[in-house]
């Protein structure tokens, strides 16, 4: 009896694992989100929250039109697809951990993304959609002993690099024509970054 009894406990291990494990988000549609600003949530909601930015979310540089920018862009693409990237959320052991996802995600329509249209148009700086990399870099970086949230990536690193190229040519192209945060009216808020970052 002992065998069948061994199995039956790596099977119950296996099963309490599988059920710990965050449920991937799946690809939903931009109808299906609210948004305020960057970030959103269902309008059946999860707990999850969905964002533009991979980082500076909570307090972004943005230019001055970048909220027009999106609108417009939303009001053109309402079939959109929302495509979750990465996630973070707290660690193992915080109450519904698992329910407060943190997603990163690309919005598509077509060959229309909206993340590189943003940056392209000088809204944000090309950084700003870097995540899951930079998201490691800090969790690295913490003390010893904090809680350190759990980081998931539901791309292919191909795809993920793929898009990073794409992000560095479109602030490259909004840089070389002055558009928006690069024009000489919007560049002290880059300027300002900059120096913040020295600082550190």
């Amino acid at each position: 009896m002992k065998k069948p009894l061994i199995l039956f406990s790596i099977a119950l291990i296996y099963f309490k694992a599988l059920c710990a494990q965050t449920p991937k988000p799946h690809t939903i549609k931009l109808q299906d989100l609210n948004f305020s600003f960057i970030t959103a949530t269902k309008k059946i909601t999860d707990g999850s929250t969905y964002s533009l930015l991979g980082t500076s979310f909570m307090q972004p540089p943005a230019s001055d039109n970048a909220k027009t920018m999106l609108s417009q862009w939303f009001g053109k693409h309402p079939n959109a697809d929302v495509i979750p990237v990465c996630s973070f959320r707290p660690p193992d052991g915080v109450k519904d951990a698992a329910k407060q996802l943190f997603i990163f995600c690309w919005i598509i329509d077509n060959k229309d993304t909206l993340n590189n249209y943003l940056v392209k148009n000088g809204c944000f700086p090309g950084g700003t959609m870097y995540a899951y990399d930079e998201w490691k870099k800090m969790n690295a970086s913490m003390q010893k002993g904090m809680p350190v949230p759990i980081i998931e990536v539901y791309v292919k690193k191909k795809d993920y690099e793929t898009y990073q190229k794409q992000i560095v040519a479109n602030e490259m192209y909004a840089h070389d024509h002055r558009i928006g945060l690069w024009s000489e009216k919007e560049y002290y808020k880059i300027k300002t970054i900059e120096e913040k970052n020295k600082s550190k």
